[in-house]
């Protein structure tokens, strides 16, 4: 993915963080994105032990204690959504803090 490309899709994603962050209160927390021209590392978990995440568009890590959390994207991924289903899946991304 060109630079050109990442900043497109990146722009994408946060079209509807800014739609829907207000909305669902999620302005309460302190929400980190890191972007990814692809799959992601692994966790470590057992479901993971190939090394990547293919097919995986955002994955979350929340800090309860703290009101934090990151979401990661796979612009890759995003880059063959529809605005819909990025839609659908930012709020879904954003539903693992509530």
């Amino acid at each position: 993915m060109n630079d050109q490309e990442f900043r497109k899709q990146k722009a994408r994603v946060l079209k509807f963080v800014g739609k829907w962050d207000e909305p669902l209160g999620i302005r309460w927390w302190t929400v980190a994105y890191r972007w990814h021209r692809g799959p992601f590392p692994s966790t470590g978990e057992p479901e993971h032990r190939t090394g990547i995440q293919r097919d995986v568009v955002g994955r979350i890590t929340v800090d309860w204690e703290y009101s934090q959390a990151t979401i990661e994207w796979n612009l890759e991924e995003v880059s063959d959504m529809t605005d819909e289903l990025l839609e659908k899946t930012v709020v879904h991304e954003f539903m693992h803090l509530l």
